[in-house]
């Protein structure tokens, strides 16, 4: 009996992670469209600018939109492919069943540190949609619209922070 249960429980978990990690490929692949994007802008600002002696007044609020917006969308498939940062002095000096219970403490401080976020992230947005507020730039926008990005990149990178402490707990269970 408790065998089937954790069957259709891994199935799930499966199909979970699955989603998760098709959705973090595609804001990979839209964060770097949108880098290029930004690059492209960056260069025909410049060319503008020096060339035909016009700046382009959008050019700034929109690569920093792009800026924004990539950070929040790519945190996630960063952390997915530990491409991350960090140090690894005291990780690489202890056993590996430290190493992992190490791992699953950190992913899940992670994960309630996002969690935060989400709800802060959230509640800003929320108040910014009440009100009407907008970015005043030449390019204006709605606040909320901007704001948006924040809890939607803590809320996948806290579920990234979840499967990477499952993924280390089920191999701490093997050994």
């Amino acid at each position: 009996m408790h065998a089937k249960i954790g069957a259709r429980v891994s199935k799930v978990g499966q199909i979970f992670v699955g989603a998760l990690h098709a959705v973090t490929d595609a804001l990979s692949v839209l964060t770097g469209a949108l880098l290029l994007v930004l690059g492209l802008i960056i260069t025909y600002a410049v060319i503008s600018r020096y060339l035909f002696g016009r700046g382009v007044a959008w050019a700034t609020d929109i690569s920093e939109y792009i800026l924004f917006v990539s950070v929040f969308l790519g945190a996630t498939w960063v952390l997915k492919h530990d491409a991350h940062v960090r140090v690894d002095l005291i990780i690489n000096a202890v056993n590996p069943m430290i190493r992992n219970w190490m791992a699953i403490f950190t992913n899940l401080l992670g994960a309630l540190v996002c969690g935060f976020f989400v709800y802060h992230g959230a509640m800003a947005t929320y108040d910014s949609y009440l009100k009407g507020i907008a970015v005043l730039k030449i390019v204006a926008v709605p606040r909320y619209v901007v704001l948006l990005f924040i809890p939607l990149g803590f809320f996948l990178l806290a579920l990234e922070f979840l499967v990477k402490a499952g993924e280390t707990a089920t191999r701490l269970r093997r050994q």
